[in-house]
């Protein structure tokens, strides 16, 4: 099951994340032609690696009708329900996110746990190679994504938005982490954030807004990383062990 689930998530993080644009996600929501686009880059994504991995076309055919229901159904809870109605608009759109992609994950899980009952990974490459892949892939947009949302509330307003220079310090500080974490050097990831730390010194000590929402971003993208490293190589297998039961 281990592998079925590595390239349906893969599938995911690149075709909801990496091929799909801010544009194009802010359409999904008003438009369904945007939707059905976005759900064909999906399919599509999720067709080149079933030639890759050599699994069944079916089952990535199966994850990418999920993704699509999904879709759709979010798609109608935005237009009939008016989300904005019970949260305000920051709110409801950090909880749709999380219940988005719940359910996309919760749906690769229940679709590898199905078909590993009567398919054996088959691979070209080695899982190690593919877990380091899906690891780099979510610690870039992914991750900058989630935290965004998660703190979009807590966010100064004197802050610039679209800042691709914070974005960008956030991956490399998770990528030394990941590197860190590999080699079991645990005592130089706080090297990391104390240098991080340093070159914003003086914005800390003067501004407490700032300070918050700088640590909640640092701890939140630390958590990631940690997370991310050792759900992929610690605990992995976890759906394998529950499918024997």
């Amino acid at each position: 099951m281990a592998g079925i689930f590595l390239f349906l998530l893969l599938a995911h993080i690149l075709g909801d994340y990496y091929l799909q644009s801010e544009n194009l996600s802010l359409k999904k929501d008003s438009l369904y032609k945007y939707v059905c686009l976005h759900c064909l880059i999906y399919t599509a994504v999720s067709f080149c690696l079933s030639l890759l991995s050599k699994l069944p076309a079916m089952i990535f055919l199966v994850s990418s009708i999920s993704h699509f229901a999904i879709d759709t159904g979010k798609y109608i809870f935005y237009k009939k329900k008016k989300p904005a109605r019970f949260f305000n608009n920051q709110k409801s759109s950090t909880y749709i996110f999380i219940s988005d992609q719940l359910l996309h994950i919760s749906c690769i899980y229940i679709t590898s746990l199905i078909y590993s009952q009567e398919i054996k990974d088959t691979f070209n490459l080695n899982k190690e190679i593919i877990k380091w892949v899906i690891l780099i892939l979510f610690i870039g947009k992914p991750v900058n994504i989630a935290i965004k949302k998660l703190l979009i509330t807590y966010k100064p307003q004197d802050l610039v938005p679209g800042n691709m220079a914070g974005a960008f310090i956030g991956i490399l500080e998770r990528l030394l982490i990941l590197i860190f974490l590999s080699i079991n050097q645990y005592s130089a990831i706080g090297l990391v954030l104390t240098a991080k730390s340093i070159a914003r010194y003086k914005r800390i000590t003067d501004d407490p807004d700032f300070a918050e929402y700088y640590l909640s971003g640092t701890l939140l993208s630390v958590l990631f990383a940690v997370a991310g490293f050792l759900f992929v190589f610690g605990s992995f297998e976890f759906p394998v062990l529950m499918s024997k039961f």
